[in-house]
């Protein structure tokens, strides 16, 4: 028999600091009958036999009493799922409960309540092999066993062999935890905050002697964990960065509600804000960034997301990857900010992260641009990316209709308009070759994608070098790398308001040094 209990109710005994484990597990469609509801509390708190449990309880529990930890905390049954009050506040409190937790045990190998931790080893790796070598003198036999294949960067935390490791709330869960231990499917993972191991040994420098510049990790895996429980270790730059490393990982997870974006996020949001205080910097939070950080930020792409959910996921500013469709958002460490008059102006006015006024005005540079569709076969795996060639707009002060000309020059002219109007139809030259990353499919058809991105607007932020693609080309030439966005077609403060379509970068035949914008500058919001 098991049954809720209040924290504060122990508060009054000798356990004033009750040990207690945490479940981390997929819910899946099979979720416990006894889940935690208004109606089912009273009943909840009485008592609930075993019988009655589903199967990763019940491991739980066994693993739970063989450690001697009597009190155990599971996310579905300890909160009211239905009492927004309750679920606001035990969200508020998430990154206490993982890390003061003795442990988290997960239930990696389970894509829902019924699958249990424990799982039989195939006998393909658990089954000894042996052969025989001899010399003059003796025969010796010699055993092994096919190694256990391990997950590598793309599988851990996030491989489909591990289910639990593919949803978005999990991710804070094992980075929280002083000590996470993971029942996966050929053997168990051990991480804490200072080493790692697994069943089989093979893990990378774990528990073992090693040089300083050697740092625990699973096989093939960075040490996040180890970086993320000794965020002393980096300096102000390297902090801001891990948080973008950190959205990179979690933008690949999945969220069964897009409203739980940033909640799921939120405790290793206060892990790091507090880092980011403690160094006397200010923690303003804007939207899942940072706003010391916020010029660095504002510099991602959604590198890939899939057809079926490529709306915008929850009610965001464009300009944050929060308000991109459910995919893949990344930083590229190849940008270099090089506009020096680029400026951030005004950010949201936020009250712990709640929306007041959601836009940034940016002094920038601002061209209207024309894009022209270039065939290219990663469309078919990567729905949101399109090649094109990239024209600069010119606008006749007389001329409702621009014309289109290479990127060179002003943003408007008062000259004829047929002297303006320098089409250039040759798909294949080089010289003008682009690259689109749209944050959400915000078209119907091919017709409607390309009517809107005929006429919009690109604010340059940075330069790129030479993909590895593009080597045959001189090496110090570079790619300008920046947004694209849309004319909303209203003012805010005498100032045009736009949204953000995407991430765009294109190809200049010259040197970095003498790269120049040839838009103009002015002050813009993005809402």
């Amino acid at each position: 028999m098991v049954r809720l209990v209040e924290y504060s109710a122990l508060s009054g005994t000798s356990l004033s600091r009750p040990q207690y484990a945490c479940l981390s597990h997929c819910w899946g469609k099979t979720r416990s009958k006894r889940i935690t509801t208004k109606e089912t509390l009273e009943a909840n708190s009485t008592g609930i036999t075993l019988s009655e449990l589903p199967q990763t309880f019940k491991d739980a529990i066994e693993v739970a009493r063989a450690l001697h930890v009597r009190y155990l905390w599971i996310d579905s049954m300890c909160i009211v799922q239905d009492d927004k009050i309750d679920w606001e506040h035990h969200v508020k409190i998430m990154a206490g409960i993982y890390a003061n937790a003795y442990i988290t045990l997960a239930a990696g190998a389970s894509s829902d309540d019924d699958g249990g931790f424990f799982r039989e080893s195939p006998p393909r790796f658990s089954k000894p092999h042996s052969f025989k070598i001899a010399d003059s003198n003796c025969e010796y036999e010699i055993f092994l066993r096919i190694r256990l294949p391990h997950p590598d960067e793309e599988d851990w935390p996030g491989g489909p062999v591990m289910p639990l490791m593919t949803r978005g709330w999990v991710f804070q869960e094992r980075l929280l935890s002083r000590r996470f231990l993971c029942f996966a499917v050929n053997e168990i993972m051990w991480e804490c905050l200072d080493d790692v191991a697994c069943s089989c040994s093979t893990s990378q420098h774990g528990f073992n002697a090693r040089f300083t510049h050697e740092l625990p990790a699973l096989l093939n895996c960075a040490a996040t964990k180890y970086f993320f429980a000794h965020l002393s270790t980096l300096h102000d730059n390297k902090l801001f960065g891990f948080w973008r490393d950190m959205v990179e990982a979690y933008s690949q997870r999945q969220i069964s509600f897009p409203s739980d974006k940033l909640p799921a996020l939120d405790g290793i949001r206060q892990v790091i804000g507090r880092a980011i205080t403690g160094r006397g910097i200010s923690d303003t939070y804007l939207f899942g960034s940072w706003a010391e950080s916020l010029a660095d930020d504002l510099l991602w792409s959604n590198d890939w997301y899939d057809r079926t959910a490529g709306y915008r996921q929850c009610e965001a500013p464009s300009w944050s990857w929060i308000s991109a469709a459910e995919g893949s958002v990344s930083w590229s460490s190849n940008t270099e900010l090089i506009d020096r008059r680029w400026k951030l102006k005004k950010i949201p006015n936020v009250d712990q992260g709640v929306e007041s006024d959601g836009g940034v005005m940016i002094h920038g540079n601002l061209a209207v641009v024309s894009l022209r569709k270039v065939e290219d076969e990663m469309e078919k795996t990567h729905p949101g990316f399109r090649s094109c060639n990239v024209y600069k707009q010119l606008r006749p002060a007389d001329v409702t209709n621009p014309g289109s000309t290479s990127l060179a020059g002003p943003l408007t002219t008062n000259k004829p308009p047929q002297l303006q109007i320098n089409i250039i139809d040759d798909p294949e030259n080089p010289d003008n070759l682009g690259n689109i990353w749209t944050d959400y499919q915000f078209w119907k058809d091919e017709s409607q994608l390309w009517s809107v991105l005929e006429e919009s607007y690109f604010m340059p932020f940075g330069i790129e070098n030479q993909p590895p693609q593009f080597e045959e080309r001189p090496s110090s030439y570079c790619w300008v790398g920046g947004v694209l966005l849309r004319d909303l077609e209203r003012d805010l403060d005498g100032c045009k308001t736009f949204e953000r379509l995407g991430w765009l970068r294109y190809y200049i035949d010259k040197p970095k040094e003498e790269y120049e914008p040839s838009g103009s500058y002015q002050d813009v919001w993005i809402m």
